[in-house]
């Protein structure tokens, strides 16, 4: 495959997903978040091989979307605090994107400061 092939928008692509999502639990009157972990651990294994149709969007389309998406924004240093001490990327077993050099930028200024 050559990158995103679905004719939705990422926004569409998230709802039509989630409201399918939604309905399935509704049907079977019950939540996700109710669910036992080995019940949720199942289900989202479903989405990711793509076992499930949701309103058009195969699921593993979804999952790897919801999966990419919550990497990029899970940046520690961000106003959301999503991802504090880089908690999320350790789960996962990401390095990260180490961007934190302060010191060394304030090293290096005051030793331009004092060559000048």
């Amino acid at each position: 495959m050559q990158g995103y092939q679905l004719e939705y928008t990422p926004a569409e692509l998230f709802r039509r997903s989630i409201l399918a999502i939604n309905a399935h639990f509704t049907s079977q009157a019950k939540s996700f978040d109710q669910l036992p972990a080995e019940e949720k651990d199942t289900y989202l294994s479903s989405l990711e091989k793509g076992d499930i149709d949701l309103d058009g969007v195969p699921s593993n389309t979804f999952f790897e979307s919801c999966c990419s998406t919550r990497l990029k924004d899970s940046s520690p240093i961000r106003s959301t605090g999503g991802n504090k001490n880089k908690i999320a990327w350790k789960m996962i077993g990401f390095p990260g994107a180490y961007a934190d050099y302060h010191d060394l930028i304030d090293s290096m200024e005051l030793n331009f400061i004092e060559n000048r």
